[in-house]
């Protein structure tokens, strides 16, 4: 019951903002530091050879 303690509610509140927002920078600083090849993303189609 958030009425009860309103400071507690607060900081459960603050301190879960704080771990979301840090984990969301760790995120994005992984995928900055990849690079990413255009071969990587291209689709590799194997042609297939039949003999009938």
């Amino acid at each position: 019951m958030p009425q009860m303690m309103p400071m507690k509610w607060f900081l459960i509140y603050f301190i879960y903002l704080l771990i979301f927002y840090l984990f969301i920078m760790l995120i994005n600083s992984m995928l900055i530091k990849t690079k990413i090849n255009k071969e990587t993303l291209k689709i590799k189609l194997k042609k297939w050879n039949w003999f009938w």
